[in-house]
């Protein structure tokens, strides 16, 4: 009787210690618990299949660099600042140079000839001012250099209490050119008269 007490009691042991906390058996509980860690890890893996996806979507929908656009943004901004100002300051030499020469021959050359070709050209300026409105020349520098030197000129004869009633550019520019038209006749006449009276000037 008590062997069979002790065969049972033994048994239930072994019984026991098969089952769970929850009387599930441990190998079940074991089971679960790898199927859990596996359905986690193929969670995971596709979280991080789905994140590459999304980045390689991003790089694709990006744009592109577009380095035609660059170099022709680049090429309009060297032209607009270089270009166009070198453009500029030429015809604003020319402009000085013809006004300085031009000046130079009336004031110091006492060939005929030269004051005549100078009277010339001041007449081909104001007509071409008439025509115009305008400078020739100051329209160029205006397109290139955005200035306008004529409006520079009258404000500083605006300094000077020069003032004219108009206030077109055209009207003082062609004043102007007439005053050096003038000037250059009357030389051409004096020179005319000091040969007709045989007058000579005697230089230095």
């Amino acid at each position: 009787m008590t062997v069979t007490i002790e065969k049972g009691a033994e048994q239930y042991a072994e019984q026991y210690a098969e089952k769970g906390a929850d009387g599930e058996p441990a190998a079940s509980a074991d089971k679960a618990s790898a199927n859990t860690a596996s359905a986690d890890k193929a969670s995971a893996n596709t979280a991080s299949a789905d994140k590459a996806s999304a980045d390689k979507g991003n790089f694709n929908n990006a744009e592109p660099l577009n380095l035609k656009n660059d170099v022709r943004t680049f090429g309009q901004f060297l032209y607009q600042k270089f270009i166009n100002s070198c453009i500029g300051y030429y015809y604003l030499t020319i402009h000085y140079l013809f006004v300085i020469f031009g000046a130079l021959v009336i004031l110091f050359s006492q060939n005929i000839n030269f004051l005549a070709i100078i009277a010339f050209l001041v007449i081909l300026d104001a007509a071409a001012i008439i025509v115009l409105h305008h400078c020739p020349l100051t329209i160029l520098e205006q397109k290139y250099l955005k200035v306008d030197y004529a409006q520079e000129t009258k404000n500083v004869l605006k300094k000077c209490n020069i003032m004219y009633n108009c206030p077109h550019a055209y009207e003082s520019q062609l004043e102007y050119v007439i005053n050096i038209w003038c000037l250059a006749v009357l030389k051409i006449l004096a020179i005319m008269l000091m040969k007709v009276f045989s007058v000579t000037v005697k230089s230095a």
